[in-house]
């Protein structure tokens, strides 16, 4: 099992635990080209807030444009042209 870990915000944490926000937007920058290209068989998202941790199965990654639905948040957090799309899917429990 391969692993991405995302450091988050409590709102966006909380919506990925509810299963209410499924896909995680990360820019197309190299830190995230390293991370995302650079591992074979990414399988899990790793979701940290705080001392809070949730485990999310990853069912596809994709290069899209940018949504320009985003927030002003969001927006700032995404600032290229494209970002990565992370699809979520079930939770994983840690064993």
């Amino acid at each position: 099992m391969t692993s991405l870990v995302f450091r988050i915000r409590k709102q966006y944490f909380e919506a990925i635990v509810s299963g209410e926000k499924t896909v995680e937007y990360r820019p197309h920058t190299d830190f995230w080209e390293k991370r995302i290209k650079g591992k074979k068989d990414l399988t899990t998202a790793v979701f940290i807030c705080g001392k809070q941790v949730h485990r999310r199965k990853i069912t596809q990654i994709q290069l899209v444009r940018t949504p320009d639905w985003f927030s002003a948040q969001g927006q700032k957090d995404v600032s290229t042209a494209y970002c990565y799309a992370i699809y979520l899917g079930s939770e994983v429990t840690k064993k």
